[in-house]
Formats: C-alpha cells, structure tokens, sequence
C-alpha cells in the first residue's frame, strides 16, 4: 500500500489565551458577585470577609455604578477574543495528514487457495508431515480466503530458488504499480514530493526500496529518503 502524506505541527497559543481570558473572566465576575452581596453591619465586622467589606467601601459608589458595565466588558472581551480565534481557525488552511492512498490489486494468477498450502509444502520435500498439517490447519483458521494474493515466486518453489531479483520484482510490480494510481487520483506531481519513505519487512536491498521510486518516477534530487526494512513483522 502507498500513501501520500504531509505533516503539520500544531500548536495552540490562542487556545491557550482564550483559556486564560475565560478564566480571567470567571474569576472577576465571581469576585465582583461577592462584593455585591456582602452585608457589612458595621464598619468592624469581625469576620473571614471584613477585608471585602474594606475593598468595596474603599471603592465607594463607583463599584456598585460600574459593575454591570464592568461585568458586560468583560463578557465581551471574552467573546471577542473566542471569535477573533474562530476566525483565525477558519481562515488558516487546515491541517492535513493524508491526502490519499492506494493498495496494489494482484493479477488473478497470483491467487493462492489454502488447499495449496499443503500442494506446496509437499513439493518441497523436506518438510514433515505433522509440520504440513500445522501449516494447513494455520490456513484455514486465520482468516485467508482462498483468493488470497501469493508472489508467484512462493507459489513456484521450490522448482524455483526465491532470490534477491524475484524479491525486487515482487517489489516492483506491487509498489510501482501503487505510486503511479495515487500520483493520478490526488493531481501531485513528481517534482512536488519532497520525501519518501518506504518500509519493507525482510527485503532491504542496494539500493534502497525507497531510492528505486525515486529513480523510478523521477523525483528531485534533494528528495529526502528513508527506506526501513530488516525489522520482520515488529
């Protein structure tokens, strides 16, 4: 399967402001709610909020005059400033991870029933009887139906050797095949691609999976590559 992707950091430093406003907001609203609804008897009330009774007499009528209006600007800022980040959200082209992808479809004869696992571990010969029946019992438990996609180079053995050139054609015909349908559904062309990664389970060739395309297709020379491979199914 290939994949066409761009990476995008992201950070949210007006997310984070508008929190702090909130908060801020919150905070001064609850304080001037409890300002409001003080009783202070006297001027020496003796108890956990003499200090507010102090700071709401020290501010005198301005605090009771203005604190609707202190109230409705805050609200606003608020709302200000959550539509000022909306905006910017709306109006900054949106991150995107994966444009599209595409999946190799196998030629029909590269169809591998699980009856052939046992035809072609007997073709081998030196595999034992209790080890084919294993096999075929894997097969017909995990799942595989029977027009699962076999490399003809498997389905072949042992008459013939699987070796480093049937790999890099198995490679080839599934990879090349992949690349080229999604350079065609997504409109990219080869000179807009700036890396290429490629992983492969067992086959790790010179040179690289990844440096094939790259030739293949044509890329940049500045193309950064990585080709990850040897690393089994992990």
């Amino acid at each position: 399967m290939a994949s066409l992707m761009t990476a995008c950091g992201l950070s949210h430093p007006q997310l984070r402001a508008q929190a702090r406003w909130t908060v801020a907001a919150i905070g001064a609203t609850l304080l001037f709610r409890k300002l409001e609804r003080l009783g202070c008897p006297s001027p020496a009330t003796a108890n956990a909020d003499a200090w507010l009774c102090s700071a709401r007499d020290a501010l005198g009528s301005r605090l009771s005059l203005d604190l609707s209006v202190g109230l409705l600007l805050l609200g606003g800022l608020a709302v200000l400033a959550l539509a000022s980040y909306l905006l910017s959200r709306a109006l900054r082209k949106a991150p995107v991870y994966l444009l599209d992808f595409a999946v190799h479809n196998p030629d029909p004869s590269w169809r591998f029933s699980r009856a052939d696992v046992r035809r072609v571990a007997e073709k081998n010969g030196t595999i034992p009887p209790e080890d084919i029946a294993f096999m075929e019992k894997l097969a017909f438990r995990s799942g595989l139906g029977d027009s699962t996609a076999v490399v003809p180079a498997i389905q072949a053995a042992p008459a013939e050797k699987p070796g480093i050139e049937m790999a890099r054609l198995e490679y080839e015909q599934t990879c090349f095949s992949c690349v080229e349908e999604l350079l065609a559904k997504t409109g990219v062309k080869a000179s807009q691609i700036g890396f290429v990664i490629t992983n492969s389970s067992l086959f790790n060739p010179t040179p690289s999976l990844s440096a094939a395309i790259i030739n293949r297709f044509k890329l940049r020379d500045t193309t950064i590559n990585y080709s990850l491979g040897g690393m089994g199914c992990s």
